[in-house]
């Protein structure tokens, strides 16, 4: 054994020949023999993922290689290396931590979102972005327009170069027409993102504001209204006679 295994399992110049399994933990022991003759049965190497919990019960993990080194007298012998990868597998989970939440906030935010990198490939979409555009698990990486070709209404999906080489944000409002006809207006955003190798991305988010558009117009609709009211209201002439207190 190497000092690092001598020292994980506290082991003392007396117990090198003896027994290993009897300093493995209860939960170990079990996997270790049943691995170590699936290593001697076949004759060949074996990869493992293993955890295991360390001091103040906190998670350690290790990748383990065995592997058979031959007949020494008259014994099989197997190697085995474990290689220390909690801080990976800790990194990793982050990952997968922080990409769950990002899915479930894209997934329940009243926007349609998406990413696409500088030559259009869509690396990202939530649901209501796929109802709005039809679009399929097909369409995940693969360049915009190569799977079915670029509506009207997908053009604005295309890169834009002053959000990828100059890296701000821009804005515009769009409208597009439904399956049913009908005109939805939207508020568009597109910004620089910037991926894990530093690579710059852009993600877009359009929010729906027709409900809005609609509600400013006939608010807009009744003030004409009412002014047009007013004003002829003071238009008409008229006179009172204070005396007889009458409007003439």
């Amino acid at each position: 054994v190497n000092t690092r295994f001598h020292n994980h399992f506290k082991l003392g110049d007396t117990d090198i020949g003896k027994n290993i399994y009897a300093y493995y933990p209860e939960p170990m022991r079990a996997h270790h023999i049943s691995s170590d003759r699936s290593v001697l049965d076949r004759g060949q190497s074996l990869e493992s993922f293993e955890e295991i919990l360390g001091e103040g019960g906190s998670k350690i993990f290790h990748q383990v290689y065995k592997f058979p080194l031959g007949i020494v007298s008259g014994k099989r012998l197997i190697g085995g290396l474990a290689l220390n990868i909690t801080n990976q597998v800790k990194g990793r989970q982050e990952i997968i931590k922080e990409r769950s939440q990002f899915q479930s906030f894209m997934e329940n935010a009243p926007l349609l979102a998406w990413i696409t990198d500088g030559d259009g490939v869509l690396q990202f979409m939530n649901s209501r972005f796929r109802n709005a555009y039809n679009y399929t698990d097909a369409h995940l990486y693969q360049k915009l327009g190569t799977v079915t070709p670029l509506s009207e209404k997908e053009k604005s999906l295309l890169p834009n170069k002053c959000v990828l080489e100059q890296q701000q944000r821009a804005d515009f409002f769009d409208q597009r027409v439904d399956k049913d006809g009908e005109v939805h207006y939207y508020k568009t955003y597109k910004f620089p993102v910037c991926d894990l190798e530093g690579n710059i991305m852009e993600g877009g988010q359009s929010m729906e504001i027709t409900s809005e558009l609609l509600a400013q117009h006939e608010l807009k609709r009744s003030n004409e209204l009412f002014e047009y009211a007013g004003k002829a209201t003071r238009d008409v002439i008229w006179d009172w006679d204070l005396k007889e207190d009458k409007i003439r």
